[in-house]
Formats: C-alpha cells, sequence, structure tokens
C-alpha cells in the first residue's frame, strides 16, 4: 500500500536536485538552445520587440505549460530580459524562479546557477523582496551539484557549502540538508572516510521543513550504502522505493537505475531484471538521468545483451549530447565507452578520458579513471 503524503514536502512532488553557484567563477553557459528545444509551440512574439503587458503576457503562458517543457526557456529568458529592461523586478524574480524549476529537471544546470546568483543577491539586498524559503530550498539544489562540474576546483566547492552552512544556522534551518550536501559531495569525488562522516551526521540531525521527502531521504541512503560496498544494506534500504510506496519526482527513477546493477552483482538477477524493465521507462529520453540511462548500458553489457545496449545508447544519446557536461553525462559516457570502442568513434573516447582526468584531478583520487578500467573489460 502507497504511504500516504501528510508531509507537505513530499506533496510538492520535487526531487531536491540542486545546480552549481555562479559566485564560485563558473562560465555561464551559452544561451545556444536550438539544438535541444523544438520551437514549434514556442509563441511569435518571442522574437517581435514587445511592451510590459506583452512579456507579462507570455509568461503568464509559461505557466501553463508542463514544468520539463523545454520549450518554456527561451521564453522565460526572454520575460527576464523584458522585464529587467523595464527595472519590474517582481516579474524578474518570479521567472527566475521558474527558470530553476525547468532547467533544474531538464539538464540545464549553468542556467539554473545564473538565476540563482541574481536571486540570492536581490535577497542580500533587501531580505523581503524574495520569499525566503524558495530560495534557501534552491540553494540545496546549487549546493548539490556544484560538485558536478569539474572546473570547479574543491576549494570553490567547501566555500560554497560552508556559506549555506552559515546561513541555514543564521536562520535557524536545521543543519540535516546541510550534512547531506556535504555527503553527496565526498561520495562524489570518491571519499568514503569523509563521506561516513557527514553519513553519520545527516541520520543523527533532526529534520525541519527545508529537509528532503522522506522518498529522497530514503534514496540518499541506498546511495550512501552502494557506495560503501554494503549492496545487502542498500537493497534492504532500498524496499519501500522498489514497491514504489515511496515516491518523488526523480525517486524512485534513479534507484531502479543502481539497483539493477548492484542485484546483478549480488546474483538476484530476477529482482536486477525488474528493476530494469520498471526503471528505464521512467528516464528514457530524458538527459537529465543521463548517469541512471549510462547505468542501464552497463547493465545490458554485464548481462550480455550488447544490442539492446545499443539500442538503448542509440535512443538516447542526442538528448544527452545537448545537456550541460556534469559528472551525471560523464559517467554515461564512461558506461557508453565499450560502444564506442566498437564504433570506433575517437572523437567520444578522447573525451571520455579527458574528462574522466579531469574529474580526478580536481578530486584527488583515482575514483573515476577506476571505474572506467573497470567498464574497459567490456567487449561487445
Amino acid at each position: 500500500m502507497k504511504e500516504e503524503n501528510t508531509d507537505p514536502r513530499e506533496n510538492s512532488g520535487k526531487r531536491h536536485k540542486p545546480a552549481p553557484n555562479p559566485l564560485l567563477g563558473v562560465k555561464h553557459a551559452d544561451c545556444a538552445l536550438t539544438k535541444a528545444i523544438n520551437y514549434t509551440n514556442t509563441p511569435k512574439k518571442i522574437i517581435e520587440v514587445i511592451t510590459m503587458e506583452d512579456y507579462i503576457e507570455l509568461f503568464e503562458e509559461t505557466l501553463m505549460m508542463e514544468d520539463n517543457d523545454l520549450a518554456r526557456i527561451p521564453i522565460l529568458e526572454r520575460v527576464i530580459r523584458e522585464a529587467d529592461s523595464h527595472n519590474d523586478i517582481e516579474t524578474g524574480i518570479e521567472a527566475r524562479f521558474e527558470l530553476i524549476e525547468t532547467c533544474n529537471y531538464s539538464g540545464y544546470p549553468k542556467k539554473v546557477l545564473q538565476a540563482f546568483s541574481w536571486l540570492m543577491q536581490k535577497y542580500e539586498e533587501d531580505e523581503s523582496s524574495v520569499d525566503e524559503h524558495q530560495l534557501f530550498w534552491c540553494y540545496k539544489w546549487i549546493a548539490e551539484h556544484v560538485v558536478d562540474f569539474p572546473e570547479i576546483s574543491k576549494t570553490q566547492i567547501d566555500a560554497l557549502l560552508t556559506d549555506m552552512k552559515e546561513k541555514f544556522k543564521a536562520r535557524n534551518y536545521s543543519l540535516k540538508p546541510y550534512y547531506r550536501e556535504r555527503l553527496y559531495s565526498a561520495m562524489k569525488m570518491g571519499d568514503l572516510e569523509t563521506a561516513k562522516q557527514f553519513f553519520d551526521k545527516w541520520k543523527e540531525t533532526p529534520a525541519d521543513w527545508m529537509s528532503d521527502c522522506r522518498a529522497c531521504e530514503v534514496n540518499a541512503e541506498v546511495e550512501y550504502h552502494l557506495f560503501a560496498g554494503d549492496l545487502e544494506k542498500s537493497y534492504q534500504v532500498a524496499q519501500p522505493l522498489l514497491m514504489q510506496s515511496l515516491t518523488c519526482a526523480e525517486v524512485p527513477h534513479v534507484t531502479f537505475s543502481y539497483m539493477a546493477l548492484a542485484l546483478h552483482t549480488m546474483d538476484k538477477n530476477d529482482a536486477a531484471e525488474k528493476c530494469y524493465k520498471k526503471g528505464y521507462k521512467m528516464v528514457k529520453e530524458n538527459g537529465e538521468f543521463a548517469e541512471e540511462i549510462g547505468n542501464y548500458i552497463l547493465y545490458l553489457l554485464k548481462t550480455n545483451r550488447n544490442d539492446e545496449a545499443a539500442t538503448v545508447f542509440n535512443e538516447n544519446f542526442e538528448y544527452i549530447q545537448k545537456v550541460d557536461t556534469t559528472i551525471g553525462k560523464i559517467l554515461f559516457l564512461q558506461s557508453a565507452y565499450p560502444i564506442f570502442l566498437a564504433q570506433n568513434n575517437v572523437e567520444w573516447l578522447k573525451q571520455t578520458e579527458n574528462y574522466t582526468k579531469q574529474l580526478d584531478s580536481r578530486n584527488g583520487t583515482d575514483f573515476y579513471k577506476n571505474r572506467l578500467d573497470e567498464i574497459k573489460l567490456l567487449t561487445i
């Protein structure tokens, strides 16, 4: 029986998944989204000189669209430019929050960081101008994914996470979200000792209304146990997610992909196959789930279904090429390495090697090299 969502954090239906902060020196992303977006349904006004009334109308149109509709992005960016030119702070704020929502869940976190930086600046100038809860919720998204960009240094990552901690403390919010972001950062850097330290702090710290929903909290625990190598524990903890009695916007989408690989390693082949069958259709053709799609390719290669792995690759590669280059995208490229090798695709083989070196150089570990070396043992 599905658990009733009485927690307002669960009712939001959002997995709280952030993006990096521009204050740390990350170059702003190019705005050329023509290849990523189908403009068929984009209003004609987007290319015209428009009045304040016009851009307000455009903004209202975006509110009628699905949050993950990529056609929202150029419209919202136009609304933001026009609002700024009219010194319309209120619309500028609302449109940036909408842009963050869409870009965060569609694989364009560099656009999230631009919008978040502006919002935080406005908040620091006048705290009454920006909704604090909404802003700080976005800060969790920023903090989780700052580590995803190889060009952001460990020093810069630490500075942002420290700033998050101080801001949460100053407003008497629980530090549970902060400890979780420290945990994720350590895991993504391949640092087990630090991850264990912050896992313990995260688990023992009481939650408040700024903490994630129960589904996301359970998924974080599953990911930690997988990272620590305790597959049995991860399987035990994952049960309510695998049964889908706890769900959120991206859970159990991500959980199924991790557990398909883990259960295969544990020789629980029927359970692994169920994870693949249920989970792949949840993430198919969505570049935001690059890592998870890569996990399914890896699962299929490990179960000697090379043709099926190639099919999954072909169904998704064009979507994944368009999204920002983060750890998730790099992990997909690693998982697809045997396919690139079979294709003699020198360009993507080199890019995968270079991204892997860049990550490990930043982290000071061989974590991603070791993963890629294991994948190279698979042949097609």
